[in-house]
């Protein structure tokens, strides 16, 4: 009876939850810790308390609410991505791991969802797939910076002196290095405010 009793709430907090994004940053929903994180439970009852009371007056509250709700479980979507992808190089051919288009990769999602699988069947059986699969993500990442790295210095001169770029140690120049990431925050900022700044250091 107890366990009927548990399906049952569980079905009608499903049920409660239908208006959120149910894959948010493309975690499962039921992946994440909704019910131990204390902002989400008391917006959860809150939001509750204004479907009892009036659903029709309390119609702009509840709005409010499910909006702030959606925004916390993305924030712990990402919280958790962030964790789950604490194996890979944080900082692929020197390009931040939070740069890479690693969620609209096919073939990284489709990696990480089977690691997932496999973590949650039995972690300890499957390590060698894991590791591999670990090993795989890792390369596909390094992949997608070069490829970001090719796009973000696709302004400059692509044979200097008649030297093709890519046989140039740009990565283990300290300051072509400092004028990059300089260059990633200008344009991550404000590009058009920084325009002038912008133009300085692509002449530099």
């Amino acid at each position: 009876m107890n366990a009927r009793a548990q399906e049952l709430a569980r079905e009608k907090k499903l049920a409660d939850r239908a208006f959120l994004d149910q894959k948010p940053e493309g975690v499962p929903l039921r992946e994440l810790p909704l019910d131990d994180d204390s902002d989400f439970v008391a917006m959860e009852q809150e939001r509750r308390q204004l479907l009892e009371k009036d659903p029709r007056r309390n119609a702009k509250e509840i709005a409010a609410l499910e909006e702030s709700m959606n925004a916390r479980a993305q924030e712990l979507a990402r919280e958790k991505k962030l964790a789950d992808r604490a194996f890979l190089d944080q900082k692929p051919e020197g390009v931040p791991l939070r740069e890479l288009p690693l969620d609209d990769d096919s073939d990284f999602v489709a990696m990480e969802q089977e690691r997932r699988q496999l973590l949650e069947k039995d972690p300890r059986r499957n390590a060698r797939e894991i590791a591999a699969l670990e090993e795989s993500m890792n390369a596909r990442a390094q992949e997608l910076a070069r490829e970001k790295k090719l796009a973000d210095r696709a302004f400059l001169d692509q044979k200097p002196e008649g030297v093709p770029l890519r046989e140039l140690p740009l990565d283990d120049d300290s300051d072509f290095v400092a004028m990059e990431q300089e260059r990633r925050q200008l344009l991550e900022k404000d590009p058009r405010r920084n325009a002038r700044r912008l133009l300085r250091l692509r002449r530099a």
